[in-house]
């Protein structure tokens, strides 16, 4: 019998998939489950080692989540059972393997796709298949609130899973590094799949999911802690230095003493500081080119302004962190519906104009406030994950045996 290892190496169906190509003729279990979707795929049949994902003919684009495809599995793991009972949390995400295909192909294709309870299950050789409706609590469900949508990006009525080339490719990565993709990969799927009845949980969703592929991405940051809280906050570093002033002009003892203040405010804080950073650093990184369909210039992101986008992912992360540090809540502009009101032939990205006001539910917010709503940054950081994947699907990944996979 094939157990987990415990801790695992990599991610299960990696692991799974490992044993599928070192014995292929020992499988401890027949899988299969369904994937839902309120998008529209082509017919096709698709295998990625030991799975195989069905999508019957297209019925058009469905009114609301509904099954769409198949999965199929000969899986070589035995599903409940474990090399150790030692306490470990390694790459644990809240699902099996059918969870992380449906998110690996949610974050590839760009579409909502969840993966609905087993439904039949094999196991052993004679034995009858088992066949169960999955619970109520396992049958994804969201509610769309009407025609207008928060992140209309997520909803196609042609989708095609052969374009899900790199799960292909899940046996070139590293143990490693197929656990953080599909950590990444199931947080940006929790948040395409409630971004239109939570929007605002979305953004959170979507944050952890570049910042758990940053964290991988980046083993170590330029500089030290001073360095990069002065970036971050370069006037409160500013204000430190001169905090210990004795009179109008700044001693050598007073600067000295100044920098004795800054490096322990800046020591304190530089889990958070790391964090801000890391994310910045990889959303500009992996920063893709604009929609081919742009709105209106004033409706417009800054790409071109290095420093201006840097300051809306700072923004971001200040907002996702408030949320839930302060139990401040996204601000509305960040995650409200778009209207197609002649911004031009893409989606609007920003509230408005530099400086304009956007107002709703009693309150009112600057552009600063919110510099980007819901649908911009789930294109920004979809694409980042996905260029992020390629560098990790371009490393050279030696086995035991010294051989190129």
């Amino acid at each position: 019998m094939n157990k987990m290892q415990n801790p695992k190496p990599g991610s299960i169906i990696y692991e799974d998939w490992k044993l599928h190509l070192q014995t292929p003729d020992q499988k401890e279990t027949g899988l299969r489950s369904y994937f839902y979707s309120d998008s529209a795929f082509q017919p096709a049949e698709v295998q990625y080692g030991p799975y195989r994902v069905t999508f019957p003919a297209n019925s058009g684009l469905p009114a609301e989540p509904q099954r769409v495809g198949v999965f199929t599995a000969d899986s070589h793991l035995e599903l409940n059972g474990l090399t150790s009972m030692e306490p470990d949390a390694t790459g644990y995400h809240g699902g099996m393997m059918f969870d992380e295909v449906a998110a690996l192909l949610s974050l590839e294709l760009g579409v909502r796709l969840h993966a609905g309870g087993l439904q039949l299950e094999l196991s052993g050789e004679g034995e009858a298949p088992r066949y169960q409706e999955p619970e109520p609590e396992e049958t994804p469900h969201f509610i769309s609130k009407g025609r207008n949508r928060v992140v209309p990006n997520l909803v196609r009525d042609d989708v095609d899973v052969h374009q899900a080339t790199r799960l292909k490719r899940l046996m070139d990565l590293k143990p490693k590094e197929s656990r953080m993709v599909v950590l990444a990969a199931r947080a940006y799927q929790k948040g395409a799949w409630i971004a239109e009845s939570a929007p605002d949980l979305a953004l959170l969703y979507f944050v952890t999911a570049v910042e758990l592929a940053a964290k991988a991405h980046f083993k170590k940051l330029a500089g030290g802690p001073v360095e990069r809280f002065q970036e971050l906050h370069p006037k409160l570093s500013a204000d430190l230095l001169k905090l210990c002033k004795t009179d109008e002009t700044l001693s050598e003892e007073d600067a000295a003493q100044g920098k004795l203040v800054l490096e322990e405010v800046a020591t304190k804080f530089e889990d958070l500081t790391e964090s801000t950073i890391q994310f910045k650093d990889f959303l500009m990184a992996f920063l893709p080119e604009p929609p081919q369909k742009k709105p209106s210039k004033e409706y417009s992101l800054p790409w071109t302004d290095e420093d201006a986008m840097r300051e809306v992912f700072q923004t971001v992360y200040r907002v996702r962190s408030k949320a839930l540090h302060a139990a401040n809540p996204i601000p509305w502009p960040m995650h409200k519906r778009l209207w197609d009101r002649g911004y031009g032939p893409g989606w609007e990205e920003t509230s408005g104009p530099e400086g304009a006001t956007a107002q709703g539910f009693g309150a009112v917010w600057t552009g600063a406030m919110a510099p980007i709503n819901l649908n911009a940054f789930e294109y920004i950081a979809r694409s980042a994950l996905l260029a992020w994947w390629d560098t990790l699907l371009l490393k050279p990944n030696k086995g035991k045996n010294g051989k190129k996979k």
